[in-house]
């Protein structure tokens, strides 16, 4: 680890200490500790190399899409409420500060992994993303279906376990069996991304930001006296930020499927 990286990593570190801290001494709502904890490190790395903004932003907005539909079912489900600042919610259920908040979360995983592990030149938008964007077009359909004509709600019980035993861990694994140099990656960006989601929700609960008040979890978690469930631990804190790069790897980068035997040369392990 070069004196420049050792300076990335010091500064990644303190921002989020520092917005944490913020969040802790002051009255601030679900928006403002949001930002103040993903938004600066978000910001630091996209001054430090311009040219990974286009694509994180991209993904992060597609994604942000998605997470529109699977935030509906999680809020109907009781897998998680958040509170909201605004009175309106998307589709009646989702608030505006959870979009804010996995765009944010996405963009600063996708940013931190093209900034230290794949530098290479690639395309904003790659061959394979349209079937990204038609996943997003969907769920903006959807939710303007449901705007428009008040169609009933929709609950799947265990949604949480359910969503990710069914699309998260399989598409992960698969992935890394595939691409196994990707594991070292994971590993190496584990600590700051773990780091950054327990401090999330451990912040978000003390300042009753948001709650776990549904019955449909396989067991809990019990942290400094605060409980989340073990599906929040696990497909959130731990497997996200490697899924998230599963997905980024697979949708927008075009030499993926012709260079296997390359890939190892190319990160930066």
């Amino acid at each position: 680890m070069n004196k420049n990286t050792k300076i990335d990593i010091s500064v990644l570190v303190a921002l989020p200490v520092i917005g944490a801290v913020i969040t802790l001494l002051f009255p601030v709502n679900l928006m403002a500790a949001t930002l103040l904890l993903f938004a600066p490190p978000a910001l630091y790395l996209s001054f430090r190399s311009t040219q990974l903004v286009a694509r994180s932003t991209v993904y992060a907005t597609i994604i942000t899409l998605i997470s529109i539909f699977t935030d509906y079912l999680a809020e109907q489900d009781k897998s998680w409420v958040s509170t909201s600042m605004f009175e309106t919610r998307l589709a009646g259920v989702v608030p505006f500060e959870a979009l804010v908040w996995i765009f944010l979360l996405t963009y600063l995983i996708v940013a931190y992994y093209q900034y230290f592990y794949d530098q290479n030149e690639h395309k904003v938008v790659a061959k394979r993303m349209p079937y990204a964007f038609g996943a997003a077009a969907a769920v903006v359909v959807w939710i303007t279906v449901l705007a428009l004509t008040g169609i009933g709600s929709l609950t799947i019980e265990y949604f949480y376990i359910k969503s990710g035993l069914t699309f998260m861990l399989p598409v992960l694994i698969l992935f890394t069996i595939a691409y196994l140099q990707y594991f070292k990656v994971y590993l190496k960006m584990a600590p700051y991304f773990i780091a950054i989601g327990l401090a999330n929700v451990l912040i978000s609960l003390h300042k009753g930001h948001w709650s776990y008040p549904g019955e449909n979890f396989v067991g809990w978690v019990t942290l400094f006296g605060y409980h989340f469930p073990i599906e929040e631990l696990i497909f959130w804190i731990v497997l996200y930020a490697p899924f998230i790069i599963t997905q980024f790897e697979f949708f927008n980068n075009d030499n993926l499927l012709t260079s296997r035997s390359s890939r190892g040369k190319r990160l930066r392990t």
